[in-house]
């Protein structure tokens, strides 16, 4: 290439994934992986190191037909995969090489299962991991069926990182303590691009503030995902609409999206 489980309750679920233009992620730490193998070509290692969106090179295991990674720290509620050798001015590598197909998806505490189908493309893919409601645990990502390479049979994985959407999230997502935060007022309309807020409206908490220049909502521990759609919304704006719902709105350039979030069910409307 250039460049047992005993008796257990398993539960197999088809899920599909999608791509979408991600311009915000968070990556994992190195030390959040544990993969099968990897390969090394002389001084070149593609080692769980190249998992990180910023390296330059792939993950690839010695075998690609019982390829897996586990991820320890698994605190979020999706994660993105960007698949095959991705690398500029050599876009014959992504299809000379193999690239992921179906996934099988081990819940290491809770003995589940899901199987995930793929596309055959570059483009970074959401997988939902979690349900807003259930507690991170530690996953292994299974790769049981690859896309053949047209010329190698190695399985390239350009990164794996973390959706947004976090779950019991760490100091890895943002430091809230070094963040300034002022009061916010639910009794109007509030733009809270320029500021970081911190406001408590009954029971409910909630942390306003931007990470890697984005806008980003903490509400109870739970990090909304809010970017899917508009990733360079401008204003943040917060309206209570009943004891347990709140209006959540981004804009930019005189368009809206709007948004209602269910405090008790964690789910998020457009």
């Amino acid at each position: 290439m250039k460049k047992v489980l005993g008796f257990v309750f398993i539960q197999i679920l088809m899920i599909s994934v999608y791509s979408h233009d991600y311009k915000y992620f968070l990556d994992f730490l190195p030390s959040d992986f544990t993969v099968s193998s990897y390969l090394k070509e002389g001084s070149v290692e593609y080692s769980e190191k190249c998992l990180s969106s910023s390296d330059e090179l792939p993950w690839v295991p010695k075998d690609s037909k019982n390829a897996s990674v586990v991820i320890r720290n698994c605190d979020t509620k999706d994660i993105v995969i960007s698949s095959g050798y991705v690398k500029a001015g050599r876009e014959d590598l992504y299809q000379k090489n193999s690239r992921p197909k179906t996934v099988v998806i081990e819940y290491l505490n809770s003995n589940k299962k899901k199987t995930v189908e793929l596309k055959d493309t570059s483009e970074p893919q959401r997988i939902n991991v979690f349900a807003p409601a259930e507690k991170s645990e530690p996953i292994k990502l299974n790769f049981v069926e690859n896309y053949s390479g047209s010329k190698y049979s190695d399985l390239c994985i350009n990164y794996i990182c973390k959706g947004v959407g976090k779950i019991n999230p760490t100091a890895s997502i943002a430091d809230i303590s070094k963040l300034d935060f002022s009061i916010g007022y639910l009794s109007e309309e509030s733009s809270f691009w320029d500021q970081n807020v911190k406001f408590t409206s009954g029971g409910n908490e909630f942390l306003i503030y931007q990470n890697n220049g984005f806008p980003e909502i903490r509400i109870n521990g739970f990090i909304v995902d809010l970017n899917m759609q508009m990733s360079y919304a401008e204003v943040v704006s917060v309206v209570r609409k009943s004891p347990e719902q709140f209006q959540i709105i981004l804009s930019c350039d005189n368009q809206k999206e709007i948004y209602l979030f269910d405090v008790k069910t964690f789910l998020l409307k457009k």
